[in-house]
């Protein structure tokens, strides 16, 4: 199943932490081995005034995905947050 992962910064994070984190960390090891064993299927980065993510997930459960997002290293530092939503290529009402 698919689901779209939106990250936006948490709460009291500048746009100069993120930026900060970023130069420092860059992406790490195991956030790339997720769109290497392909659970990312794609990714983009929000380039406006708030920095951030959108990832597009390949698991099995909005669980497991919410768990894959909460281990990111960028979550675990404090700086971004995720909104987990499953989607489909197909209208499902």
């Amino acid at each position: 199943m698919t689901f779209l992962a939106n990250s936006r910064l948490r709460n009291g994070v500048t746009r100069q932490q993120m930026v900060d984190y970023m130069s420092e960390h860059g992406i790490q090891h195991s956030t790339w081995d997720l769109f290497r064993h392909k659970t990312v299927e794609q990714y983009h980065f929000k380039v406006g005034d708030e920095p951030g993510a959108v990832l597009f997930l390949d698991v099995e459960t909005e669980q497991e995905a919410r768990k894959l997002v909460a281990d990111l290293p960028i979550v675990a530092a404090g700086l971004l947050e995720f909104e987990v939503d499953p989607v489909s290529q197909l209208a499902k009402f």
